[in-house]
This record gives structure tokens, sequence and C-alpha cells, in this order.
């Protein structure tokens, strides 16, 4: 990569100055459109590093990218008019094209040195002010190529990822993370500690959706392309991946990914930590659901029938109950903080 934008490394005026030794951060309306950028994303990917760092507008067209996800002209995530979920790959493709041509420099943030690619230094949060977005005096993170939305806030060591996209009026509670590609609506809280996971790796990661209006409880792990649709509330301490079955105690339903569809919650739902018997064995699901959907029901009875060999119990989730105004006036989000 053309070094010619980087600050001479000996300039300690700039470097006192500037809070990170590397690509200076100037935010700009990008010049190329999303459709050129995404147009290249393909083939970028397929060539040698080093041919990669030779593309014809590399520099621009990258830039420009990451500005185009920051503003939220573009993201991995997109809905259609009736609520279908689309999911672009070219993204993360962009994003692992910055890996490539970037190069690792010195970041110095409050005289604290570390090393990360030029290509994805800190936000300088430059116009964040204007957009009533709230930053933590005590330190948030959030990596070039993430977007955060009007009045949303980042509490001290909350963490948004390249790709990710927070909504309007969302609060990333203390500790948070927002990985690679994850997208959270608007006015939705995530607690102190929660994980929402990115796509970066495994390579075939999926992207993790959350919804508007959506309340994660503290600790919690929502990672592995889980879905969680509009108002669902998810209690502290609860982990979601691609391997958790939820079970349904209001219509009996399991809910479990495939290997073509992921997770999905459904809208509206509270969900609290549960375990689940888990059946070693190649009948294992077929026996589990069936013992489950009749706990479920209440047509289980213990001491007539007999419980399989190698049964364990693992931790799981269930759903409790849907949202009504008891569930709202306890996940009611307070508006003098956005």
């Amino acid at each position: 990569m053309d070094k010619t934008h980087l600050p001479d490394q000996d300039n300690q005026d700039y470097i006192a100055d500037h809070p990170y030794k590397g690509v200076e951060y100037i935010p700009h309306m990008p010049t190329r459109s999303v459709e050129y950028i995404l147009a290249h994303a393909e083939t970028l990917i397929g060539l040698p590093v080093d041919q990669v760092r030779n593309y014809p507008d590399i520099e621009g067209m990258f830039y420009d990218f990451l500005r185009h996800c920051e503003i939220g002209n573009m993201h991995a995530i997109s809905f259609t008019e009736d609520g279908q979920v689309l999911l672009d790959s070219r993204i993360k493709m962009m994003i692992l094209v910055g890996f490539r041509i970037g190069e690792i420099v010195p970041v110095y943030d409050n005289g604290l040195p570390s090393y990360d690619k030029c290509t994805y230094l800190p936000q300088e949060f430059k116009d964040f002010a204007e957009r009533g977005i709230r930053i933590n005096p005590m330190g948030a993170g959030v990596r070039r190529g993430a977007h955060l939305g009007d009045k949303s806030s980042l509490m001290n060591g909350a963490y948004v990822n390249v790709g990710g996209y927070v909504g309007e009026r969302t609060m990333i509670d203390t500790n948070a993370l927002v990985g690679s590609c994850a997208y959270v609506g608007n006015d939705c809280h995530i607690s102190a500690g929660v994980v929402i996971g990115g796509v970066l790796e495994p390579v075939n990661a999926r992207p993790c959706i959350v919804e508007n209006n959506v309340m994660i409880g503290a600790n919690s792990l929502i990672t592995e392309g889980v879905h969680l649709k509009e108002n669902v509330v998810v209690a502290p301490l609860v982990g979601l991946t691609a391997s958790t079955a939820v079970y349904d105690f209001v219509t009996g339903d399991i809910y479990r990914s495939t290997p073509e569809n992921p997770l999905v919650i459904p809208t509206g739902a509270v969900i609290v930590p549960g375990a689940i018997p888990y059946i070693y064995g190649s009948e294992r699901s077929t026996v589990m659901d069936s013992i489950l959907l009749r706990i479920v029901n209440g047509t289980f009875d213990p001491e007539m029938e007999q419980w399989p060999k190698m049964l364990l119990w693992r931790t799981g989730a269930v759903i409790k109950k849907y949202r009504d105004s008891s569930t709202n006036a306890h996940t009611a989000l307070e508006e003098s903080l956005r």
C-alpha cells in the first residue's frame, strides 16, 4: 500500500496533536457509488495480495467503501418491504480486502501504544456531537467502517467492529460487543457484557441480526447468525448460538437452526435460560424432540415412560411468554438518556 497518506513518522508535533499515528481519519462524502465498489468485490477477493494492492483505484475505492458503511449507505444486512432478510457477502469480501491492503502501524490512544492495520484504525467521532451520539468519557471503541445511528450511546468498554451497524437511539452498554457486520436496530438496549457475534471468523459465519426494540440482558451471548425479531426480550445469561434449541412453552414449538437457515426468535418472545435434555446417538434428534414436546404439552409421565439411555442435560433457552403490558413496563427505555 502506498504510504504517502501516512503522516511523517518523525513528526512529533503531529503525534502530539493527533491521537492515532497512522492514516488520518477525515470524514468525507464518498464519490464512488455503492454499485461501483461492490462490482469489484468478488474480483478483488480472488486475487493474490500483491495484485490487490496494485489494483486500479484500490485505495480510493476502499476508503469510500468505509465511508458508505459509516454513513449507513452500505451493510451486509438489508430487509425487503415484507421483512425478508437479504445478505450481501460482498461486504465481508471488501472488509477482508482492507486487511490485505493495510499495513500494521502504531496506534496511540491516551498514551497507550498498540498496533493495528492502518485501514482499520478507530473512528475519531468528529461528527458525533452534532448527531447526538454519546460516547462515554471512560472510553469506547468504534472501528472504521462501523455505523452508529443518531442519538445512539456507547458506554465505557463497548466496542463496535468494522461493518457493525447500530441503529438510532440504541444503547450499547459497558463492555458489550457488536461484532463485524452484526446488525442492531433502532431503540434497542444491549446490556453490559453482551456479545453479538461477527462474521470475520470462521469463514462461513453469518451475521447476527437484532431487530428494532429488542432488549438483551447482561452477559448474554448472541452468535453464529442468530436472528432476534422485533420486540424480543432476552434475560441475562442466555446463550443463543447455531446449536441452541429454543423451546416455546406458549405454543409448543421448537426453534433451531438448519444448514440453510439461522436460528430465528419470533417477534415479542421473552427468553430465559433453561436446561435441555440431550441424547447421544443417531436417534437423538427425533427422540429428544418427542420427549420435549410432550414435556411442554404436559403429556410426558416420567413414572410410566423410560428415559433414554445416555440422557444428559445441557444449558439452553426457553420462551416463557410473549411480550405484554407488564413486559413493556419493565423494559421501557429512558428517553432522557437518548
